[in-house]
């Protein structure tokens, strides 16, 4: 039902109804407090509102049936007072506002005996319950990560010394994604959600770019080649660990070194990790040369089935490239061009870099060969275990292996593996083939009609058959599916034709967890 121009909203019930997952989470977060059932609509009121209203969604009637959201609006506004639930509104926001305000509902539930988050596996549950013998810990980590929750990674790999500069990662609910455009500013001819993916993940040149490992290399060869070689500044600059923020620049005052100051760097982002339901927002609100805000129009093709693994090892690419172009510029092989290039710094930052590099460029490089540093070790060993300690396996050193534990999302390991896999492979080309697969499936697609600014949302939602009726309407049996084209009130069927014709600007992938 239609309050009042919120049918943005009511696109957004429709599609999260339409994601399997998403109902057994708000159901298992309401389960864990069964014992105290009279509280919880006072305690988390958008839970148990959206819970309602979604199970009730997904209930297939023959007889037509009017459904409220109010309960839902009343207990949103209480987190978003600022957001208007009765004007026309970004679909896209909404959803973001209502996922946070899930997540601040089901984060000021757990509140645990001390502020302090590194301190919650020590506190058997929350103030308000006590008694309760699941560990605060285990329920964090089975709540807080949501299904909507990803993780995007960005790599600043530089060019002339192969360092990895800096690895970064962003949480995401919906995933962004700009149209591809022509040299008029609108959307290419034949635009796929592919192509919107693969321009997102494009390796990104940055020119003049200040990199402080390079001036660090600069300096000790300046220093190397002095005929009195002066051991106190080789020592410092080889053991100097903050680089960016060091003080070695006040050794040469007066001296002029060899190095222009800038360097070319590359960036490229990548899915670090991917959600169990992936909503991809097409951005179709551009800027015309007047300052106008305009609606980009367009067809963007997108499939029924989303393998999105590609575009979670695209910073392969980016090490891959940069390795390549310098072993092929200095004319040396692998352990000429790099080894010795990094030992003046062997420090364990620097060593971070090794497995983003080495682990790209195939199973054959000859990693436990590589020149050995001060100590005796390979730098592949090093790398592997930089203080030492003895251990079983490489937990220590990946950096989203243990997000996979917590989370339990589908994570890459393209910025913690350093041995490629036996199911990845490099090709002729030089790229990475693999046998994996983090597959998704379509579940609904939100079509906006009018201008930036106001018009009207409607939603073709996936819907389990007639003879699967007994079971939830999002859900992914393997029975037959159908779709149905939503607009507030109005209902019909539509054939899969009809839904891959649309001009989405949302669009909800839900992960097919049997192909993992």
């Amino acid at each position: 039902m239609n309050l009042g121009n919120n049918c943005f909203l009511n696109v957004i019930l429709q599609a999260l109804a339409s994601c399997s997952c998403f109902l057994p989470f708000l159901q298992n977060i309401l389960a864990a407090d069964v014992p105290w059932i009279e509280e919880l609509s006072e305690m988390m009121p958008l839970t148990v509102a959206l819970t309602s209203l979604l199970e009730v969604l997904g209930i297939v009637r023959e007889e037509r049936t009017v459904l409220n959201p109010r309960k839902v609006m009343l207990a949103l506004s209480l987190y978003v007072s600022s957001f208007s639930l009765t004007r026309q509104q970004d679909a896209a926001e909404a959803l973001i506002h209502l996922l946070s305000s899930l997540e601040e509902e089901i984060s000021q539930s757990y509140v645990p005996h001390s502020s302090s988050l590194a301190n919650i596996t020590a506190f058997p549950s929350r103030i308000c319950v006590p008694s309760r013998g699941q560990t605060e810990c285990n329920r964090w980590k089975k709540h807080f990560f949501g299904p909507f929750d990803g993780t995007i990674g960005s790599i600043l790999t530089c060019r002339s010394c192969s360092s990895m500069l800096s690895m970064d990662f962003e949480h995401f609910c919906c995933l962004p994604l700009s149209p591809v455009l022509d040299r008029r500013a609108d959307i290419i001819e034949g635009c796929t959600l592919v192509d919107c993916l693969k321009h997102f993940t494009a390796v990104e040149h940055l020119e003049n770019y200040h990199c402080s490992r390079c001036w660090h290399i600069s300096a000790l060869k300046y220093v190397s080649l002095k005929a009195e070689k002066n051991e106190a500044k080789i020592n410092m600059l080889s053991q100097c660990v903050k680089l960016d923020s060091c003080d070695c620049k006040n050794l040469f005052l007066g001296e002029e070194l060899s190095w222009t100051g800038f360097s070319h760097a590359l960036k490229q982002l990548s899915i670090a990790c991917c959600p169990k339901i992936l909503c991809i927002h097409l951005q179709r609100a551009s800027m015309n040369r007047h300052g106008e805000l305009i609606k980009l129009q367009g067809h963007i093709s997108f499939p029924l089935f989303l393998d999105l693994f590609p575009f979670m090892e695209a910073t392969r690419t980016v090490g891959q490239q940069t390795l390549v172009e310098n072993m092929q510029k200095q004319g040396k092989g692998l352990e000429q061009a790099l080894v010795p290039q990094l030992s003046h710094l062997n420090t364990h930052q620097e060593m971070q870099m090794l497995p983003h590099i080495f682990g790209i460029a195939g199973e054959n490089l000859p990693l436990e060969t590589l020149s050995r540093n001060k100590v005796g070790k390979s730098v592949y060993e090093s790398f592997r275990n930089p203080f030492g300690i003895a251990t079983q396996d490489s937990s220590n050193y990946t950096v989203l292996e243990s997000m996979t534990a917590a989370s339990d999302v589908n994570c890459s390991l393209s910025f913690s593996r350093c041995e490629p896999g036996p199911d990845r492979k490099v090709t002729d080309t030089g790229d990475v083939s693999s046998s994996k697969s983090s597959p998704y499936c379509l579940s609904s697609v939100v079509e906006h009609y009018g201008i930036t600014g106001s018009g009207h949302y409607a939603i073709y939602r996936r819907v389990a058959s007639k003879a699967e009726s007994g079971n939830s309407m999002g859900s992914m049996g393997t029975g037959d599916q159908q779709w149905l084209y939503i607009s507030d009130h109005e209902v019909s069927s539509v054939t899969e034709e009809a839904v891959l014709a649309a001009e989405a600007s949302l669009l909800f992938y839900e992960r097919i967890e049997s192909c993992l």
